[in-house]
């Protein structure tokens, strides 16, 4: 089993019918405004404020990286986003479960609920698609391609927060640590969709191969702007060799009367590209390369089950000689807990066990037949022993 792509969960899914115009929301929510946003809440003002700041540094991105002037005024409202308190308030008013936040285009709102880890995520990403809808008139008419709907959407939510700014392409953040080990290894085993037809998947084949086309989506667009660097922690904003190509392909997108197919020309001429044979393999030898594990960095040894993880945190699969296998980890658990913390989304999970130390004890509490377990793991420094 492999690690499932978060915005497959994320994507915008109906739920309980309501009114089409904005939702009416009970007396006990407010609205709090920024220079572009408009937050209704029933969060705690601290972490309305968190998400709202959190939100304009997204803005500044979504701008400086697609745009090479100045971009479109956002609605005259700001661009509205409701925000639950809790997982459990979302759920209960109707929403998606498995969601964590997603863009409704029938009312132009960006909804979730508030969580510690992964809030920010799930935001940046979803309102990759509400800035996108909202700056670009034939966004849904034009038949943008979903490889880079997606990618770029990923590559947003995978930014990285530092000292009040935001920093794209990061492999330490939680989008990679999620794909990247699924689209190397379908590199590896040459299971990866080739180039030329992810690049004109329509929605219908993309989601068809969610987990897979996420991942090689995110990676590309990825590659596209780091390409030939790793990373660039300094630099808010890659400016690899393809990085044009980015831009060029959204801007000639805004114009309606544009193709997909005549705005990637427009990208390639503007990135410089040739071949896509070429542009294919050193993609593939790039990604190989930054899957590269830092040997330093903390080692569990388990993956996610793709199809089960709507239901949490589900071990997929545990590898041989690993720490997870030496504790006796199972696939088909489920982690409940961290050091006694619960674990209510796959990916606070991992993005917890992100922060652990080689040599690190903690303790899992998994769900298996029935019961809860605690299964105390003791991480190793990555390579130890294999």
């Amino acid at each position: 089993m492999t690690l499932l792509a978060l915005a497959a969960l994320a994507a915008p899914a109906p739920a309980a019918a309501e009114p089409a115009g904005p939702r009416r929301l009970p007396p006990a929510w407010s609205d709090y405004a920024t220079p572009h946003y408009l937050i209704r809440s029933n969060a705690r003002k601290e972490e309305v404020k968190e998400l709202a700041d959190f939100m304009e540094l997204v803005h500044k991105t979504y701008s400086a990286l697609l745009f090479k002037g100045q971009p479109p005024r956002p609605p005259r409202q700001g661009f509205s986003i409701v925000l639950y308190g809790s997982q459990q308030d979302y759920v209960r008013s109707g929403q998606p479960p498995g969601a964590g936040a997603y863009y409704k285009p029938a009312t132009q709102e960006l909804v979730g609920f508030y969580h510690p880890l992964a809030t920010k995520p799930f935001f940046a990403h979803e309102g990759m698609h509400q800035f996108t809808d909202l700056t670009m008139p034939n966004f849904r008419t034009a038949g943008v391609p979903m490889w880079f709907v997606e990618g770029i959407a990923d590559c947003i939510g995978n930014s990285v927060e530092r000292d009040g700014k935001l920093y794209l392409c990061s492999l330490s953040g939680v989008i990679a640590h999620m794909r990247l080990p699924l689209v190397a290894q379908l590199i590896r085993e040459n299971r990866h969709v080739p180039l030329e037809r992810l690049l004109a998947m329509d929605r219908g084949a993309f989601m068809a191969n969610a987990a897979v086309c996420y991942a090689e989506a995110w990676s590309f667009c990825h590659f596209l702007m780091t390409y030939p660097k790793r990373e660039e922690p300094t630099k808010q904003i890659p400016d690899g060799k393809y990085r044009k190509a980015v831009s060029a392909y959204y801007e000639a997108l805004l114009d309606r009367r544009t193709t997909a197919a005549e705005a990637w020309q427009a990208a390639r001429k503007a990135g410089g590209i040739d071949s896509l044979p070429a542009l294919e393999a050193e993609w593939k030898e790039y990604v190989l390369d930054i899957a590269k594990p830092d040997p330093g960095s903390a080692f569990l040894g388990v993956t996610i089950d793709s199809e089960k993880a709507a239901e949490g945190a589900v071990i997929g699969s545990v590898s041989p000689g690993s720490p997870a296998e030496k504790a006796g980890l199972q696939p088909d658990d489920a982690v409940v807990k961290l050091d006694g913390r619960p674990v209510e989304l796959w990916n606070d999970f991992l993005a917890t066990l992100r922060t652990k130390k080689p040599g690190e004890r903690i303790v899992l509490t998994v769900r298996r037949e029935g019961k809860e377990v605690g299964v105390p793991v003791v991480l190793e420094r990555r390579g130890e022993g294999r």
